[in-house]
């Protein structure tokens, strides 16, 4: 795993976890445990063909 890279994972309690390789993830991304998180996945090409 490279220097400063992205892991999400499952941990022990069955929660997503977010970590950086030799970093500062709630830094990183200005977060605090309890913090919710919305992600939104990117449209790919064929859905931005459609809504145009």
């Amino acid at each position: 795993m490279a220097s400063e890279e992205l892991l999400v994972y499952e941990d022990s309690y069955r929660k997503v976890s977010f970590a950086i390789n030799q970093g500062d993830a709630a830094r990183t991304f200005q977060i605090d445990v309890g913090d919710r998180l919305m992600f939104k996945a990117p449209q790919a090409e064929a859905d931005d063909e459609r809504a145009r």
